[in-house]
């Protein structure tokens, strides 16, 4: 059985202590699949295709007219098992993705999120797969190999991170452009501090200290989770996790952005004292070029 506990290492900070007997990848919580089996199906709702589902799962996330702040995700058991097993007890977590609000049972189970998007007129949205691998620890060695195969013909190897999505307001064309995983796949490492400026200043014009200041706020947020990464509280490792960058594309609205740690159906603990250090190469490689672009854009201000 799993047992968690939250302990003080220091004043406010917690860790997560997990019994290395247990691998929420491998089998459902006892107390998890007791509530699972107690559901019925749940009834018909008012419900509409979610326009920017996150790639690579099958099935399109779903959302409510009734409640435009909430989405649901269908979600295999790995990842059902850690919003149920995991998300309560691990503060950082907590902090730095989507609300979980519970789960409903229809063919799969479909956990209840925050809807990141709905404070948004017209959201803006970027989708960067952390780290070099996205093969599990607990995949066969010939989905493995297929794995790592496909992630060095992409910038994951090389930078520890890949696009997997832009949907970006043009506030003069007044359209979107939208960009999805396989065009991130074939994007070169030269191409990615290029197609990151073009996300962050699609803005339209004079939008300058607009985006040192989202950078700023972007950077602070990457930096928190690279000390919580880079420390003994991180206690497991994730793979084809994404970060999900989104800010308001609609220029008469107030100024708003945001930065989310989002879709965890690959995450296992750490057993070799080590850190997850595929997901902090992209993470610093991440931090480095938002730095840059952040003082070529300070450097235009004062020409």
């Amino acid at each position: 059985m799993l047992q968690l506990e939250i302990s003080n290492t220091h004043q406010n900070s917690h860790s997560l202590n997990l019994n290395h007997s247990f691998d929420w990848n491998e089998r459902p919580n006892k107390k998890v699949v007791q509530n699972v089996e107690k559901l019925q199906e749940i009834p018909k709702v008012n419900e509409e295709i979610f326009e920017f589902a996150t790639e690579g799962e099958k099935g399109m996330m779903l959302k409510n007219k009734n409640d435009p702040s909430r989405i649901l995700k269908p979600v295999r058991a790995n990842e059902f098992n850690f919003y149920e097993t995991v998300y309560p007890e691990c503060p950082q977590i907590q902090q730095f993705a989507p609300k979980y609000f519970g789960f409903k049972m229809k063919e799969r189970p479909m956990v209840k999120l925050e809807d990141l998007t709905s404070i948004y007129k017209r959201a803006n949205i970027m989708d960067i797969k952390m780290g070099v691998s996205t093969a599990g620890e607990k995949e066969t060695d010939e989905k493995k190999e297929y794995r790592r195969r496909k992630d060095g013909a992409t910038t994951s190897v090389s930078l520890g991170m890949r696009f997997c999505g832009i949907w970006a307001f043009e506030p003069e064309k007044r359209e979107y452009l939208i960009k999805d995983k396989v065009w991130g796949k074939k994007l070169k490492k030269d191409d990615f501090y290029s197609w990151l400026d073009l996300f962050i200043s699609n803005q339209g014009k004079n939008s300058i200290q607009k985006r040192v200041t989202m950078i700023e706020k972007y950077l602070e947020v990457l930096n928190r989770i690279n000390n919580w990464l880079d420390s003994p509280q991180a206690q497991f490792r994730m793979y084809s996790s994404s970060l999900l960058f989104l800010y308001e594309g609609d220029s008469t609205e107030d100024p708003k952005c945001d930065v989310r740690m989002i879709d965890f159906s690959h995450v296992y603990p750490i057993r070799d004292g080590g850190r997850d250090e595929g997901y902090l190469k992209g993470l610093r490689n991440l931090i480095q070029f938002l730095e840059d672009l952040k003082g070529m854009y300070s450097m235009s201000m004062d020409s």
